[in-house]
């Protein structure tokens, strides 16, 4: 019982790194560096997940493996499984991380592997959510990269 706990409590922690939270004190913490440019395709990506998530989980709806009720739009976004959107922070976040901090993109890319196999482990999405995510963190990451 008490090392069940202890794992709940891991992954729960782990699928906390993909959290708009998280997300949000990278982008102060780049902003701090005088890495604007970092910091700005962080905020550009964000917005273009949460967009392009939102419209696909409008449309259409797949419940998560714990199903969630829901009375509204707003309601409906978060109870759609389908793309996970942890997913597809995690993997935008080490894509750009990586591109730009070469020597420590394992490190990117081990956080994001464990962000997504989170997900997973505290039962909000299944594979095909997270390959959607990643997927969808995959794209917005070469669209923003195109960009001048």
């Amino acid at each position: 019982m008490f090392w069940q706990k202890q794992k709940d409590a891991f992954w729960r922690d782990i699928t906390g790194l993909g959290s708009s939270g998280m997300y949000f004190l990278l982008i102060i913490f780049f902003f701090a560096l005088g890495q604007k440019r970092i910091a700005l395709q962080l905020i550009v990506g964000y917005g273009i997940t949460y967009v392009t998530a939102g419209i696909i989980k409008l449309t259409y709806f797949k419940d998560r493996p714990k199903k969630q009720n829901y009375n509204n739009g707003l309601e409906k976004i978060d109870a759609s499984a389908f793309p996970s959107v942890h997913s597809a922070r995690a993997t935008f976040t080490a894509l750009l991380l990586s591109q730009t901090f070469q020597q420590t993109r394992w490190f990117f890319a081990s956080i994001a592997i464990l962000v997504c196999y989170s997900r997973i482990k505290v039962h909000k999405h299944d594979w095909k959510d997270i390959l959607g995510g990643v997927l969808l963190g995959a794209v917005t990451f070469y669209a923003i990269t195109m960009l001048p």
